[in-house]
């Protein structure tokens, strides 16, 4: 049933006034005739169509971006532990690695091994990196329709669940290490961090892989929070922090097989470690200051997320600004 403007319906509180003309052009949904100047409740003069049938058609292709999130809160909170903690779980793992590295080229390692406790630091903050994630997940895929959301839904939940075996990974990893380590020669050989068993290869490389699955099966679900989170209107993030840090966690896998390679004695086996160690550390690097830039992006989003919706008034008011 069309709708025609007139005084008699009382304007909302809050909202534009029922005579308020749309200031810029709006062509109809349906003839394509120039609305501007007709009143938000009136009608196209030439097919009759509703005003607000056009708007509606017009936004519609941007209404999942300008609906807000369900549980912007948890989600808010969601992304910045996400983010947060796997930057902490970064810095630990470098604060462990620089120890061993700087033993090896002062030829003064430790006395003591690396404290076991931080095995568990570094588990403990990737578990509380994949809770945050699962907080953004499920409400986030939820928000998307049909197929989509279930897909997204599906994936994120996979991408959560592996944060159990990488903690578990890490763990291993840091074990390891430290059974390497007492057995250290004091050397400056960097083939200490290959020998005398490649077991840390695979461990790394499994933490590694595992990473990159997981951010994978997140990406859709992020992508989609971007899209959603109204950060359009407070400053676009259009980064793609998730895509670099996969390609840095595969530059410190192909690292880590190159200095594997060293290890097996081949000819100029230096030369291979050393170059081993330079992609690790860049590939380390990047991989942390992708986390760096993905706090503040979250930071960013979870503000956005929990501004509220633009309504009829910032729309019309957008089309004032267009005379």
């Amino acid at each position: 049933m069309q709708e025609h403007a007139g005084p008699s319906r009382d304007s909302e509180p809050g909202a534009p006034d029922a005579d308020l003309g749309l200031g810029g052009r709006l062509p109809c949904a349906v003839c394509k005739y120039n609305l501007q100047g007709i009143s938000i409740l009136g009608v196209c003069p030439e097919c009759g169509t509703a005003v607000r049938a056009t708007i509606l058609a017009v936004v519609d292709p941007l209404a999942s971006e300008l609906r807000p999130a369900r549980a912007p809160r948890l989600t808010s909170l969601g992304l910045v532990v996400w983010s947060g903690a796997g930057l902490l779980a970064a810095l630990t793992g470098w604060r462990v690695a620089l120890q061993r590295l700087m033993g090896i080229w002062t030829e003064q390692p430790s006395t003591q091994p690396p404290w076991p406790g931080w095995g568990w630091v570094m588990a403990a903050l990737l578990a509380a990196s994949g809770v945050g994630a699962l907080l953004y997940v499920v409400p986030s895929s939820r928000s998307e329709e049909g197929r989509q959301g279930r897909w997204m839904l599906a994936a994120g939940l996979a991408g959560v669940a592996l944060y159990g075996p990488l903690a578990w990974l890490s763990m291993r990893l840091h074990d390891a290490s430290i059974r390497a380590d007492l057995g250290f020669s004091g050397g400056a050989e960097l083939s200490e961090l290959w020998s005398p068993s490649p077991e840390r290869t695979v461990l790394r490389a499994s933490l590694c892989g595992v990473l990159i699955v997981i951010l994978a099966l997140l990406r859709p679900t992020a992508r989609a929070l971007v899209k959603r989170s109204l950060v359009m209107r407070t400053g676009r993030v259009d980064r793609q922090t998730m895509l670099a840090m996969m390609a840095a966690l595969g530059l410190v896998m192909v690292g880590d097989l190159i200095g594997l390679l060293g290890a097996s004695r081949v000819a100029g086996a230096d030369a291979f470690f050393l170059l081993a160690v330079v992609a690790m550390l860049a590939g380390g690097l990047l991989m942390t200051l992708g986390l760096a830039g993905a706090v503040v992006d979250s930071l960013r989003i979870a503000r956005a997320v929990l501004a509220p919706s633009p309504g009829l008034r910032q729309v019309f008011e957008g089309s004032e600004g267009g005379r």
